[in-house]
């Protein structure tokens, strides 16, 4: 039978534990990574987050203008999409500025936006109240529910959210 001192056979366990440590915190990020690709299957459209307030759409980066333009011209073509999604980006998260702007597409548009944080799927639901648009986020968890609008489009505004 072999013999190990003491304190070679606790070295080995804080090893041990060390290890599984460590590996238990890179998988957390992994499963968020796995959740967001099966959700984002789920969406007509799905936009990352970019620097500075911008969005990334198949690879290029827009402003909240150019995107604004850009549903614009998919509204024209009748190709709206019914639910968006909106996933942070590899370097940086989801800033409030993005959430307002995809209110406004939701109130301007009809489309039906979502946002993707900390494990966490969010319902963007926007509400025009009296001449200010209320911005309430509903914590969704789940994949999101199909479409069972009768009309595919809101009328909204010309206004382009400020963050007043």
């Amino acid at each position: 039978m072999i013999r190990h001192s003491r304190s070679v056979s606790r070295l080995a366990l804080v090893v041990l534990a060390g290890l599984v440590a460590v590996l238990s915190g890179c998988s957390s990020g992994v499963k968020n990574k796995v959740e967001l690709a099966k959700i984002e299957k789920t969406f007509d459209m799905t936009l990352q987050s970019y620097k500075g307030g911008q969005f990334l759409l198949d690879g290029a980066v827009l402003s909240q203008a150019d995107l604004g333009s850009h549903f614009r011209y998919l509204n024209e073509q009748g190709e709206l999409p019914k639910r968006v999604l909106l996933a942070p980006g590899e370097k940086k998260g989801i800033q409030a500025s993005q959430v307002k702007t995809m209110a406004y597409l939701e109130l301007k548009y009809g489309v039906q936006t979502y946002y993707y944080t900390d494990g966490v799927l969010r319902k963007i639901a926007a509400v025009k109240g009296k001449g200010v648009k209320f911005l309430r986020d509903n914590q969704y968890k789940g994949p999101p529910l199909p479409d069972h609008s009768q009309d595919g489009s809101a009328k909204g505004t010309s206004e382009f959210p400020t963050g007043n």
